[in-house]
């Protein structure tokens, strides 16, 4: 599985969570960044993460409890009650 999918998968969610993951290879690494956003303002949380390759679907998987944990989880609870 990939990086990004690992990354939305730990948030369950898909394409209409106010989240988004961009992972890129930077001389043999994972770089990820990864953003959980407001549905109510201007506010976000953002982290990111460089691992080996081998390691990335679990360091993506990391990133997203860091993000839920840094108050993307409240973003994400914003976004579901406006469902």
């Amino acid at each position: 599985m990939g990086a990004e999918r690992a990354f939305l998968k730990a948030l369950r969610g898909g394409c209409r969570v106010p989240a988004g993951a961009y992972a890129r290879i930077v001389k043999r690494q994972i770089v990820m960044d990864g953003a959980i956003f407001s549905v109510k303002n201007d506010d976000f949380v953002k982290a990111r993460i460089r691992v080996a390759a081998a390691r990335a679907p679990q360091a993506a998987r990391r990133l997203a409890v860091t993000l839920l944990k840094n108050g993307g989880a409240r973003f994400l609870r914003e976004a579901r009650e406006r469902s």
